[in-house]
């Protein structure tokens, strides 16, 4: 699990970036656009950026789908915390 971690934290950090610009208009938005539009976006970017990274981990056993699909997971779960926020 740590080694997924390791590997979520760039992409969270990117997310947060992008999903807070891509929200400034409406802070209500924040939750979907991190959960989907945020999060595909970033792991785009990680993917074209970082392309030797993803042998590293597939050396260790974790295939793409896998990372994608924890990394989703894990998304969605930081996403629910943010909801609340919808009703500030």
């Amino acid at each position: 699990m740590r080694i997924i971690l390791f590997f979520y934290k760039p992409l969270f950090l990117l997310n947060i970036s992008l999903s807070v610009v891509l929200s400034l208009s409406d802070i209500h938005i924040l939750p979907l656009t991190f959960a989907t539009f945020g999060f595909l976006c970033s792991y785009g970017l990680i993917r074209l950026f970082e392309k030797n990274t993803v042998y590293m981990y597939h050396n260790l056993g974790y295939s793409r789908w896998q990372l994608f699909w924890t990394s989703g997971v894990i998304n969605a779960f930081i996403s629910l915390l943010f909801i609340p926020l919808r009703w500030i």
